[in-house]
């Protein structure tokens, strides 16, 4: 995530300071997935950015989102935004396979097999033996 966190911010400088979270929160991740080109955002303007995460079923409030078009709008092209982009593009792709594995073990691991049995190595104290000599 520290890669994808430094491309970020090759392309679209000063997002950080808008959206502290940008892994933890639905708008951070809109902003990794559509917004690395800040030109898009600008073109967009608070009304659009609003409209546009609402379409993806986030709230977006209206002065987060004049901070976020203010600070794209500061943002100036560099040599390195479109190769960042690049990264970014292929980064959030191994992010989404991670994170899918993630959930598909959480989901199919459920604790020891019953078929299988367990071995209980506190038998002893729960007989009554002395554990304490």
């Amino acid at each position: 995530m520290i890669q994808l966190t430094t491309q970020l911010d090759r392309t679209f400088p000063g997002v950080g300071t808008v959206i502290s979270d940008l892994f933890g929160t639905g708008i951070g991740r809109l902003v990794i997935a559509e917004f690395t080109d800040p030109t898009h955002l600008t073109k967009l303007g608070t009304k659009g950015v609003i409209a546009f995460a609402a379409d993806h079923g986030l709230r977006l409030e209206h002065p987060r989102a004049e901070r976020l078009v203010a600070a794209a709008a500061d943002v100036l092209p560099t040599p390195h935004a479109a190769l960042a982009r690049q990264v970014i593009a292929r980064d959030r792709i191994l992010l989404t396979d991670l994170e899918t594995q993630i959930t598909e073990s959480d989901s199919t691991d459920r604790g020891p097999d019953p078929g299988q049995p367990v071995r209980d190595v506190d038998v002893g104290a729960r007989m009554g033996a002395d554990t304490y000599r």
